[in-house]
């Protein structure tokens, strides 16, 4: 990763153009404090299950792993890019070297919560629209996979507008962030790509899903209908070719 940083290169506060002050360029404290408890709260409740589906065999399905891929990429981006955002809102003055790096894992790691959510989305939707093929593809070595095409397609998607930021186009002023203006069309893709498909995608198929079910329910309560009044019809159509059954009717009914 020392590969991102350019030669030599450090930050000087001495280079942030006159204009541009402390003040102006610091976000409010409230969002810092805002961020910290999101952080806190990210930390916390990851951990927790992190350590629950280590030491509970029970919990460790195949569902269970993407649920885990999940607060993995929750838990980094808490660690390695909400801690660097805290501190530059908190220090404005002494992003340093550190930018590329934060980037990089601030980049990945946004674009790796979408994914995740994605795969799990497909699990759904799986198990709601193809029952039978999910189970029989539902199995932790099937999720293990999946989870690896997805980081590798972040990494492959995201890792070269990063790399170039840092090696050509980083100014070097604040705030520390990817100068997106440099790389204009790899910027629309990446936005495409790693931010409005997963979420396209993911609402999408929860309305399918929910779509899917209202029909599933609607048909439920046709069926019911149906079956009940089967119910009042059956001692007519196979009662009644029982041999005897009427003689015994006709003798109950003058026994009363």
């Amino acid at each position: 990763m020392a590969a991102f940083l350019k030669p030599n290169q450090t930050f000087n506060a001495s280079e942030i153009p006159s204009n541009i002050s402390a003040t102006s360029t610091a976000v409010p404290h409230t969002l810092t404090a805002t961020v910290s408890v999101i952080f806190t709260a990210t930390v916390a409740y990851n951990i927790l299950f992190i350590l629950s589906f280590i030491r509970t065999p029970a919990l460790r399905t195949p569902f269970a792993f993407y649920l885990l891929n999940v607060s993995l990429c929750d838990l980094c981006l808490a660690l390695f890019s909400m801690t660097g955002f805290i501190w530059f809102t908190a220090f404005p003055m002494s992003s340093g070297s550190y930018c590329p790096y934060y980037n990089f894992f601030n980049a990945h790691f946004l674009v790796g919560i979408g994914y995740t959510v994605v795969l799990v989305s497909i699990d759904r939707l799986l198990s709601v629209f193809a029952p039978v093929y999910h189970r029989r593809m539902h199995s932790v070595r099937w999720t293990s996979i999946s989870c690896i095409i997805m980081w590798t397609f972040v990494i492959a998607l995201v890792s070269p507008m990063v790399i170039m930021d840092a090696l050509h186009y980083d100014t070097m002023t604040l705030p520390c962030f990817i100068n997106y203006d440099a790389q204009p069309s790899y910027t629309l893709v990446l936005e495409f790509l790693g931010f409005d498909t997963p979420l396209l995608f993911v609402l999408s198929s929860y309305v399918a899903i929910m779509f899917k079910m209202n029909r599933r329910s609607h048909r439920n309560r046709t069926a019911t209908c149906l079956q009940y009044t089967s119910c009042m019809f059956n001692p007519l159509i196979y009662h009644s070719s029982l041999p005897g059954l009427r003689k015994a009717v006709k003798n109950l009914l003058h026994c009363n």
